[in-house]
């Protein structure tokens, strides 16, 4: 039977995978666990050495475990217009100004929809590619200074979301 390991960088779609994996009738042995990030290279890494021969990730995530994990394939499960849709709905409660903070493959899904969705409503909204995670707090804090606290929201990954929270912005999960 093959082994599939799909990592997920937040809990909400590893509940997803798991209750799609419970419902389905898949012919592979599914580990599913939760790592952003340097985290999900690591689980990554361990489930290639417990026989894991594909990996599924999001994200920042699927493209660092691509980088590092590079004996197995990764398979990425890449940002749709619905996922843009539903996190700006849930982010525009607190701001017009969204910041949308990720790497060159979440930056990529938001182009043209991010025009389109502007036209269409009040949200102003701004792309900041990351190449590494500890680009986070600096983009972050860039702009704090340049907007300040005011009808501002992040759109990013979980440790988008942990680092604005902890600066005090609102901030939402690409869903």
């Amino acid at each position: 039977m093959n082994k599939l390991a799909i990592i997920a960088p937040d809990k909400e779609l590893a509940k997803l995978c798991e209750k799609i994996s419970a419902e389905m009738d898949f012919p592979a042995d599914i580990s599913i666990g939760i790592g952003s990030t340097r985290n999900g290279i690591a689980l990554a890494k361990k489930e290639k050495e417990n026989g894991a021969e594909v990996i599924i990730s999001r994200g920042g995530t699927a493209i660092l475990i691509r980088n590092e994990v590079v004996e197995i394939p990764v398979v990425e499960v890449e940002v749709t217009a619905y996922d843009l849709i539903y996190s700006f709905n849930s982010a525009r409660q607190w701001g017009n100004k969204i910041i949308i903070v990720g790497f060159e493959n979440v930056i990529d899904a938001i182009r043209g929809i991010d025009r389109v969705l502007e036209d269409m409503s009040n949200l102003e909204i701004i792309t900041e590619k990351i190449e590494t995670e500890h680009e986070i707090t600096g983009v972050v804090k860039k702009n704090l200074e340049k907007f300040g606290l005011e009808n501002l929201v992040f759109i990013g990954g979980a440790l988008v979301v942990e680092k604005a929270k902890e600066i005090g912005y609102h901030a939402v999960v690409l869903q």
